[in-house]
C-alpha cells in the first residue's frame, strides 16, 4: 500500500514518518486489496502559539474511483495521527460493507426477476 505523506508549516522526522506508517497500516491492512493509494496531509494549524493545532488529514483512494477522508486535530500531532487513522479504518469498512449490501441486494433482485412467472 503507497502512503503518500506530506506536512504542513513543519518537517517530517524520520519518526513522524514511521509513526504514520505504523498507524495507517495497522488501521487498513485488511482493506489493503481494495486501496489504490494513501494520502496523509500533517499541520502545525497556528504555529507556535499552542493548543489544539496538530491536523492529520488522510484521503483514502478505493479502487472503482471512491475516496473516503478523515481528520482529527490534537495538541501532539502523534496522538491526531493515530485518531485521524482510527476513523478513517472505520469509514473504509463503512464504504465497503455499504458496496457489499447494495451489490448483494442487486443480485438477490436480478435473481428474482430472472425467475420464470410460473416456477413462484
Amino acid at each position: 500500500m503507497h502512503i503518500d505523506v506530506r506536512t504542513r508549516g513543519f518537517s517530517i522526522t524520520p519518526g513522524l514518518r514511521d509513526a504514520i506508517e505504523r498507524r495507517l497500516s495497522f488501521a487498513l491492512d485488511r482493506y489493503e486489496q481494495r486501496i489504490a493509494g494513501v494520502r496523509v496531509v500533517v499541520g502545525d494549524l497556528n504555529g507556535p502559539r499552542g493548543g489544539e493545532d496538530k491536523s492529520c488529514r488522510v484521503e483514502v483512494r478505493l479502487r472503482g474511483a471512491r475516496t473516503v477522508r478523515a481528520t482529527a486535530l490534537d495538541s501532539d500531532a502523534y496522538t491526531a495521527i493515530g485518531a485521524a487513522a482510527h476513523r478513517a479504518g472505520r469509514a473504509v469498512g463503512r464504504t465497503l460493507q455499504r458496496e457489499r449490501a447494495t451489490m448483494l441486494e442487486l443480485l438477490w433482485l436480478a435473481r428474482s426477476l430472472s425467475r420464470s412467472p410460473s416456477a413462484a
